[in-house]
């Protein structure tokens, strides 16, 4: 995965969404940390995208999310949307959006 990231990566997450993530995850280094961070917090995480929506110089990407927390036990099932700005042909910035029509307006596009 680190070869499709850029070394500058930002991968912002969404206190809605996970409240118990950082709000920003910085480089390399960074990333790995979420990825540590995500399997303490989650017994089982999968991750269905649902479609992927061009945007010039970033995808869109509304993703399903089914998972059970591991000091909770409680299954969670939503859906999110995320955006991937790329540069150099590797992601740059990752952002978490609850809402679709939100990070659709992010990026200039409407419903």
């Amino acid at each position: 995965m680190l070869d499709l990231l850029h070394t500058e990566v930002e991968w912002e997450e969404n206190a809605q969404v996970f409240p118990g993530l950082d709000r920003v995850y910085l480089g390399h280094e960074g990333f790995l940390k979420r990825v540590r961070d995500a399997f303490e917090a989650w017994e089982s995480f999968t991750v269905y995208a649902i479609e992927f929506i061009d945007a010039a110089n970033q995808v869109v990407i509304p993703l399903r999310l089914s998972a059970k927390g591991r000091q909770s036990g409680i299954p969670v099932e939503m859906t999110v949307c995320e955006i991937f700005s790329f540069r150099d042909g590797r992601v740059v910035r990752r952002h978490l959006y609850a809402d679709r029509a939100e990070a659709l307006k992010a990026v200039g596009l409407e419903e």
